[in-house]
């Protein structure tokens, strides 16, 4: 399992912020939620950081990123674009979930 984690850090794809801003709107919309409707589920007093989500000027943390994917009825890696091969991306979820918990 060490391999895993060793190879992750040392190969990890870089996240594509711009497309996956892209992305978290699109899956947004195609939910059929708004911006508004997202504020109210994460508690957040403006709407804000969700813009700044879709404007993929950052992302969600690992904790959002569940609640994303759960209303979004999707899988974790198919909400993240990579600059990289595709195949790479279930590596580096491991690894983000990694470096979020620390296990």
């Amino acid at each position: 399992m060490d391999s895993i984690y060793k190879f992750c850090a040392n190969e990890i794809p870089n996240v594509n912020l711009t497309k996956t801003g892209k992305k978290l709107k699109e899956l947004r919309i195609s939910a059929n939620f708004t911006v508004e409707q997202l504020q109210r589920v994460f508690g957040f007093n403006n709407p804000t950081t969700i813009y700044k989500w879709e404007a993929g000027r950052c992302l969600p943390d690992i904790n959002n990123m569940f609640v994303l994917k759960e209303l979004y009825k999707v899988s974790l890696e198919s909400i993240y674009v990579l600059d990289n091969e595709p195949e790479m991306l279930f590596l580096s979820v491991i690894y983000l979930i990694h470096v979020r918990i620390k296990l």
